[in-house]
């Protein structure tokens, strides 16, 4: 037996991630921290951990500034009886 629907929520509103300082940081300047982390910094911090070619940090980083970008995909969600979409 399906379930009734849960009242319709109020409308979607997007977060804007290139809007952060963070975002913009990372965005701006981790290309270049790269370039210089093994000269100014691995003997006092380490090297990142790797997962493949590339470094965890390097993933994590790339993840978050593809976030929210709609050309990086999206998801569509809706109900599969009444196929209302929240």
């Amino acid at each position: 037996m399906a379930t009734a629907c849960v009242e319709s929520r109020p409308l979607y509103r997007p977060r804007d991630p290139q809007a952060s300082d963070l975002w913009r940081l990372l965005d701006e300047n981790f290309a270049s921290l790269q370039q210089v982390y093994d000269e100014r910094y691995q003997i006092r911090y380490g090297g990142a951990p790797a997962c493949g070619s590339r470094s965890i940090v390097e993933q994590s980083v790339a993840a978050f500034l593809k976030c929210g970008d709609l050309q990086e995909g999206f998801a569509r969600v809706r109900c599969p009886d009444c196929k209302h979409r929240p």
